[in-house]
């Protein structure tokens, strides 16, 4: 054995003799990928990282989402040859090596390249998971979970109603947050009939369970389409950003909780300024997103003298429309010219600065702007989340259970049996 084998090897046995705790803080602070490499080392730490990792996993979570030294996004988009492209950027200033190493997609395992033709979105992502779909939302052919840590993902195969495969009057919505009472992970499917203007019955994916679950509960009649959804990772609750039946010129928001035994949807008013801000020009300049843990909206809005500013609102007690509060205006940014993406869990607004086709991110306390990377994104952008390295997964069915559960769906809806 070589020095350096033997040096290692006293290292190891060293650190075989901590305690689990001491283990466990030490743990906490590696990459999510090193530690699942880090099982092979040993059979005694293959036990640990295995028989403790909800402890493990949890811990490890709150460690990342603390750590704000090295905070970093993924920008998704979608070009008209090649396919999608994620691109990572780095928006703490410290830099990294091997950022592009950092995400890498299964490319073998998902289907991104059927984006550029068939179409996709990112619908959310919450403690290191992000939630997509592939196909155009009038026909959604796969929803996927992947963890960019693990470089692990998960389809989640659509159960459609047969007749829905020869009409375009039917419109998938989604929704995709964190149920903290039963530390699960579901995605909401709404389908829209826009030819009898009607919700059809809501279905719920839990990631525990493995299974899709219809709800008691149907979105709100008077609620025309959903278009920005927003999670709020921490109370499970989810949000869109709605028109009404009656007015298409109102906005509001839809919430829905995860966290209740029986969930239901309910109608959050939005500041007057916000609602009426419903034109085609402004739809893209309304986003909503989380500001230190509370619900908040931004938006362009245009004043009588013709003057337009993005203003912040946040709601300070959720769920109370009287408790909207005008936090600041971003005057240093050309409304017109902004995209709003959201804030960062260090408070910087991201936006897509449409004159320069860049991303870019705006410190509230030093009022300036810094453009992100040197990859311009013109029109294509797709989604922004926030990256948090982390070990969540939970397994999915075999692709054996699925056809027996589709099998079952088609028949039930046919009327007949199984």
């Amino acid at each position: 054995m070589t020095a350096g084998g033997r040096a290692m090897r006293q290292r190891m046995m060293s650190m075989e003799k901590l305690s689990d705790d001491e283990l466990s803080n030490i743990f906490i602070r590696l990459p999510a990928r090193q530690l699942v490499q880090m099982r092979c080392v040993s059979k005694p730490w293959n036990v640990f990282l295995s028989t403790e990792s909800s402890y493990l996993t949890k811990s490890h979570l709150n460690h990342s989402l603390r750590n704000k030294h090295n905070e970093i996004v993924l920008a998704f988009t979608v070009r008209n040859k090649g396919g999608p492209e994620v691109w990572p950027y780095n928006l703490s200033g410290t830099p990294f090596t091997n950022l592009s190493d950092l995400v890498k997609v299964p490319a073998d395992k998902i289907p991104l390249m059927r984006l550029s033709s068939k179409g996709g979105h990112v619908i959310g992502s919450v403690n290191g998971l992000l939630c997509f779909y592939i196909g155009p939302p009038d026909f959604v052919k796969g929803i996927y979970i992947w963890n960019p840590s693990l470089s692990l993902i998960m389809p989640l195969y659509v159960l459609c109603d047969p007749k829905w495969a020869h009409s375009y009057n039917y419109r998938f919505y989604f929704g995709f947050g964190f149920d903290p009472k039963t530390d699960d992970y579901k995605v909401v499917k709404l389908v829209r009939d826009h030819g009898k203007l009607m919700w059809l019955p809501v279905e719920v994916y839990s990631m525990k369970k493995r299974s899709w679950e219809f709800i008691v509960d149907s979105f709100p009649s008077d609620v025309d389409k959903g278009f920005d959804m927003c999670v709020d990772d921490h109370d499970g609750h989810l949000h869109w950003l709605c028109k009404m039946v009656d007015n298409n010129d109102i906005q509001t928001i839809v919430a829905f909780d995860l966290g209740v035994e029986s969930p239901s949807f309910r109608q959050i008013s939005l500041p007057d300024s916000v609602a009426s801000n419903c034109d085609t020009d402004n739809l893209q300049h309304t986003k909503l997103c989380m500001l230190h843990g509370k619900l908040c909206v931004v938006s362009y809005t245009i004043y009588d003298h013709g003057e337009g500013k993005l203003q912040v609102w946040v709601m300070n007690e959720y769920g109370v429309a009287e408790s909207w509060v005008k936090s600041h205006v971003l005057s240093n940014l050309k409304g017109e010219h902004t995209i709003p993406i959201g804030f960062t869990l260090n408070s910087k607004f991201l936006f897509h600065d449409n004159i320069k086709g860049v991303l870019a991110s705006y410190d509230q306390e030093t009022a300036t702007v810094t453009h992100l990377g040197s990859y311009r994104l013109l029109h294509c952008l797709g989604e922004v989340v926030q990256y948090v390295d982390s070990l969540v997964w939970y397994a999915g069915p075999s692709h054996e259970e699925w056809v027996k559960v589709a099998q079952q769906y088609y028949f039930e809806t046919m009327g007949l049996k199984f």
